[in-house]
Parts: structure tokens; sequence; C-alpha cells
């Protein structure tokens, strides 16, 4: 179950990079993707990176769970970092829900690797 989370969910931030990056203009309002979460090219980054890690993590159960925790503390990290420098990371800016999507994925991220089984 755990690998086929990973798939799912590597598709996700794949698809959420790839129309930040200026696919589908339409999805895209003001700067921000859904009307919600910033565009800029290191978001870009972030998401497809963390897609194109997940769709490797999903070739083996204990790889997936891995990712999953440590994506998880990553972006609790960088969930952390948006709310006490108030939306200005060091390597890019968080708009208020752009913290509410990496403190999800975080919460998720964690409950998927921390009680996926052995």
């Amino acid at each position: 179950m755990v690998r086929i989370l990973a798939v799912l969910f590597g598709i996700a931030f794949i698809f959420m990079g790839v129309v930040g990056g200026g696919v589908f203009p339409r999805l895209i309002q003001n700067g921000l993707l859904y009307g919600y979460f910033s565009v800029d090219a290191m978001h870009n980054l972030v998401y497809l990176a963390t897609g194109a890690a997940s769709l490797i993590a999903a070739i083996n159960r204990t790889v997936s769970k891995a990712f999953f925790i440590l994506f998880g503390l990553g972006f609790a990290a960088i969930a952390g970092m948006g709310v006490a420098r108030q939306g200005d990371i060091y390597f890019m800016h968080n708009a208020l829900f752009d913290n509410y999507l990496f403190s999800g994925a975080a919460i998720i991220f964690l409950l998927i690797g921390l009680s996926a089984a052995r």
C-alpha cells in the first residue's frame, strides 16, 4: 500500500510542478496556482523533485517508508520556517496557503511513513 501511495503522491506533485510552470495558464491567477499557492521556479523545482523522488521510492516498500518519513520531516521544516519567518524562507517565498500545503503534506507523509507495516 505504501508503494501505491508513493506513486500517487509522485504523480500529484509532478502535476503541480508542471502546472505551476505555466503549461495550463488558466489555473494560474495573479501568480497563484489554483488561486492559493505561490508559483515560482523554486516551488516548481520542489514539487518536481518531490514527485520524482516519490516515484523512485516506489520501487521498494522500505525505500517508500524512508521517503515518506524524510520528506515529511523536510516539509515540516519548510512549513515551520515559513511560519517563523512570516513567509520569507531563505530560498523561496511561502504564502499562507503554501504553509498549509507543506504542513498538511508533512502530517500525511509522516503518518504514512510511520504507520506503514514493516
